[in-house]
């Protein structure tokens, strides 16, 4: 075995030869850090119709008039958990939005909310870059890098139809249809000149090229048609000029045409257009109960109810991407018993005697809380309980024999700023009563702990009706001394939150019988008495990050933090700054809510130098938060290295990374299992450091490759190197 690599190698060694080292690779994902920071007008244009899409750069979801392209409107915020890569607008009306996971996602054009349908499956480890729907097939159609799939929306399962045939020399990034049914993509290609405009065959996924696109495309990009003005609008990121655009295609030619000069990447992209689809609109379903976007459904069950459209004959209904009913027309179904803190998508599809209409909804079960009930007692402090009449106040005891009113303040010090309350009940222990009719009345502001009998005996006094007081009691005559416990209501929440939110420290209520005579009575023990009164509160955190690391090993940064709780937590966008401004590396996903300790990680690659790193907290909701920063210096290696490529196997990139001790001049090939070459990745002179370059096989068959490194340092030492890979398709 030893002999015959020597051989291939020799065989390798007489295949070298130079040629000129790209600088930038091929990607169809997120476009690095940009330093530029306004926006270019190349023309002015009368307003048209409008388009939806992501702005990569800020993680905002926005809409923007048509033809203009400009100003952007902000409609929330959305960071996806990989990189959000295309959208179109289907048949039913609705918004799909891919997810290179894969993943799709429902889009709200009103709030630029996105909701999680489903994975899709089907694809055996590619990712989608395009996605589109064709009126006259009721087909949506998805493109990856280099092949060719349809969708069910419903099922969420893609069925492959071919590698596109010629092979590209790029990468497949996006495809619309027209209102005939053509299909039209374009893919991204740094070599000038290649990359091209192309009509792909719905039966064989085989290309007819238009021609070339007129400049660079690289990145993410996006593709969208205006049915009503027969145009193809490009959300491209332009190379040349490292700037997202908006552009326009010609049908026959590719050729784009600029429109707006936008700055940031903006993808995904899709216009608000409407196809040619022959059933008529009042065929839709509508009124869906609960309503889209409604929250807090219980996990017992909900019955799924709306109104089916004019004309309708037979009905689907299709729950968390199955169908569960098909037949005569219903408006009914349900659920039966269902998951915590999970969003279930819905759809409705009416059909006449000829066509279908449809809508697809969605709604979030009920947060499961787990949580321990925390007790908040006074503390062991003088009129942290006490009465008083209104001159004078006596600490201890909690005494309401008129004209005496008690109060009661509790220590919430340990309660996280930030944190959300969800229930509290007051315990006390009744020494002594007689047939009370009794209030526990809010504070406010006043704190029994350091201000007058007066003020306290004021304040308690005017808020003992039932309408305001936190517990309003009429007991009878049988009442007996012990443990008695209530839950507060009207304010006591909302002025628990307050004194959470503001960071003061205590909350306080007061006790007053409302007969006003020294007859009738309620007694509390205080807190220097055997059983002092306490409340008992339910709340939840926010996410609390209690450590956040960053280890360097052998020009490796490997960042981990830990987590002690964490409340609606989607994940972790982790951030590096490098000198020109934060970029997003990767997203980590969260645990939602939980009480449990989770410890999570991430290992970065960067070449040699001084980094910043720091994590972005995102809720489900889009609200986010950051961590800390920490710096590492990542050292020049002292020895000549080449590693193993990551992923490994792979479909269709991997990442090499190598490191010279020093400046050297370096070539990395790649040969297939006969010792052909069939890739330069790097011909020119490097600096010393950490190097990493991606090799992107889209176009290549699967096997077995080698990838070698040759390096002559300026001081006259010469490394080589030859590792295996394995490309898997």
């Amino acid at each position: 075995m030893r002999n015959t690599l020597r051989f291939t190698l020799g065989i390798i060694l007489l295949f070298a030869f130079s040629i000129y080292a790209q600088q930038i690779t091929l990607s169809s994902g997120k476009a690095p850090f940009n330093k530029a920071n306004s926006h270019i007008n190349y023309g002015t244009f009368s307003l048209a119709d409008i388009a939806y899409a992501n702005d990569n750069s800020q993680s905002t979801n926005i809409s923007m008039p048509l033809p203009a392209g400009n100003p952007f409107t902000v409609l929330g915020s959305f960071s996806a958990p990989n990189f959000a890569a295309s959208m179109c607008r289907g048949g039913d009306g609705n918004y799909y939005l891919i997810d290179i996971a894969p993943a799709v996602y429902l889009f709200d054009p009103n709030t630029g909310t996105c909701t999680l349908i489903g994975n899709i499956t089907g694809m055996s480890g590619d990712q989608p870059n395009g996605i589109a729907y064709n009126y006259m097939d009721d087909t949506y159609y998805m493109c990856s890098s280099s092949k060719f799939y349809s969708l069910d929306i419903n099922t969420l399962t893609a069925t492959l139809i071919g590698s596109f045939t010629p092979a590209i020399t790029g990468l497949m990034i996006d495809l619309c249809f027209d209102e005939t049914g053509t299909c039209y993509s374009y893919a991204v290609d740094i070599n000038p000149g290649a990359a091209n405009g192309y009509i792909i065959d719905l039966n064989t996924a085989a290309l007819t090229t238009l021609g070339y696109v007129g400049f660079t495309p690289n990145y993410g990009q996006g593709m969208s048609y205006d049915y009503e003005n027969q145009v193809i609008y490009l959300a491209a990121f332009n190379l040349d000029t490292f700037t997202g655009q908006l552009r326009t295609m010609d049908k026959a030619t590719g050729m784009t045409t600029l429109v707006y000069d936008w700055v940031d990447q903006i993808a995904p992209f899709a216009t608000n257009s409407e196809g040619p689809n022959p059933c008529p609109e009042e065929l839709a379903p509508s009124n869906p109960d609960p309503p889209s976007g409604t929250t807090g459904v219980s996990v017992d069950g909900t019955t799924l109810s709306w109104t089916n459209g004019t004309g309708t004959v037979s009905v689907e209904v299709w729950f968390a991407g199955q169908q569960v009913y098909t037949g005569a027309p219903i408006t009914q179904w349900p659920t039966g018993a269902l998951q915590y803190f999970t969003t279930y998508s819905w759809k409705i599809v009416c059909w006449n005697d000829s066509c279908s209409r449809s809508a697809t909804w969605s709604f979030q079960t009920e947060q499961h809380l787990p949580l321990p009930l925390e007790d908040f007692y006074p503390q062991s402090a003088q009129y942290w309980t006490g009465t008083t009449e209104g001159i004078t106040k006596t600490d201890g005891e909690i005494n309401t024999v008129y004209p005496n009113v008690g109060w009661a303040a509790y220590d919430i010090s340990t309660i996280p700023q930030g944190a959300t309350i969800l229930e509290t009940r007051f315990y006390g222990y009744v020494n002594a009563a007689n047939w009370p009719y009794w209030s526990a009345t809010p504070m406010g502001s006043v704190n029994p702990v350091t201000d007058g009998a007066s003020s306290i005996n004021s304040q308690i006094l005017a808020g003992y009706t039932s309408d305001v007081a936190y517990i309003y009691s009429d007991e009878s005559s049988s009442f007996t001394v012990g443990w008695h416990n209530y839950a507060m209501g009207n304010s006591a929440l909302s002025d628990l939150q307050s004194a959470i939110d503001s960071n003061q420290g205590w909350f306080a209520m007061g006790f007053v019988d409302r007969d006003f005579t020294n007859s009738f009575y309620l007694n509390f023990d205080g807190w220097s008495q055997p059983n002092p009164p306490y409340i008992e509160i339910i709340f939840i955190t926010p996410v609390e990050l209690t450590s956040f690391r960053a280890d360097v090993n052998e020009g490796n940064v490997n960042l981990s933090w830990q987590t002690a709780t964490e409340t609606n937590n989607k994940g972790f966008e982790v951030q590096r700054n490098s000198g020109n401004g934060f970029e997003v590396l990767a997203f980590v996903n969260g645990n939602g809510t939980s009480t449990e300790v989770h410890n999570y990680s991430y290992i970065d690659r960067p070449v040699s130098g001084k980094y910043i790193y720091r994590l972005r907290q995102v809720d489900f909701d889009g609200s986010s938060e950051y961590s800390n920063t920490i710096e590492v210096n990542v050292e020049i290696p002292k020895i000549f290295s080449l590693e193993q490529n990551y992923p490994n196997p792979f479909n269709p990139a991997t990442e090499i990374n190598f490191s010279l001790s020093e400046d050297s001049k370096v070539t990395l090939k790649v040969f297939d299992i006969l010792g052909r070459e069939v890739a330069i990745l790097i011909n020119g002179n490097l600096t010393s450091g950490e190097h990493n370059v991606t090799f992107n096989a889209a176009g290549f068959p699967s096997g077995v490759y080698f990838y070698r490194i040759d390096a002559n340092s300026s001081e006259g030492r010469s490394f080589a190197s030859v590792k295996k890979m394995v490309l898997t398709k």
